[in-house]
């Protein structure tokens, strides 16, 4: 076997296995100093991504020092209605931006759910909302995909028109976007979390 061969082999096996990683939410999306995907977590769990991904013992979000603007986007909610963040407006909202075919992103629907039903019982002016950006498929569809996986509490929201990938340049999913009452990112988190964690919530209920 030539020398060369056996670099492509390696190289084949090296992709294989980082597109296995991110597939799984196990690829470290962020991590700059001390935070990890958009929480501050302390250094003696800031190498271990499974954890940080769970929830610390303590953990904050990752607070941007000044808010930032967001594209003017426009998606799809029951009836076939035109929704953007300005509906919102006076609330703060924790957006999550999903896809069917992304496995991280249907493993942490049913926390999101968990999430918003606290949210809503603790009466916090946080608002949980799912955008699936799946194009070939409609509302129903995504309806039923969510009673499936145990979040028929969620409402559906689409990307049907493709506006937020556009404008937003999204990538990679899960990504989920915390906006001030004013309609403003001041935090984003990506990859799956635990968000039905107690300490997920306090840090939530902090912002």
């Amino acid at each position: 076997m030539s020398f060369r061969y056996k670099i492509l082999i390696f190289a084949v096996l090296l992709i294989a296995g980082a597109t296995f990683l991110i597939l799984k939410g196990n690829w470290p999306l962020d991590k700059v100093g001390d935070t990890y995907t958009g929480i501050n977590i302390p250094n003696d769990q800031a190498d271990n991504p499974e954890r940080a991904q769970g929830a610390p013992d303590s953990l904050e979000f990752a607070v941007y020092d000044q808010p930032r603007a967001l594209p003017d986007v426009r998606f799809y909610g029951p009836g076939d209605q035109t929704f953007s963040f300005d509906n919102w407006a006076g609330r703060k909202l924790l957006v999550n931006f999903w896809a069917t075919w992304c496995a991280p992103c249907v493993e942490e629907l049913p926390r999101l759910n968990l999430l918003q039903q606290e949210l809503r019982g603790q009466g916090s002016n946080i608002d949980v909302i799912t955008v699936s950006m799946d194009s070939q498929k409609d509302f129903d569809e995504i309806m039923d995909f969510l009673k499936k996986h145990q979040a028929g509490g969620l409402t559906p929201y689409m990307d049907s028109g493709r506006d937020i990938m556009k404008k937003f340049n999204l990538s990679g999913f899960p990504v989920t976007y915390i906006l001030n009452e004013q309609g403003l990112e001041i935090t984003r988190y990506e990859g799956p979390l635990a968000w039905d964690d107690p300490k997920v919530l306090e840090a939530l209920l902090r912002l």
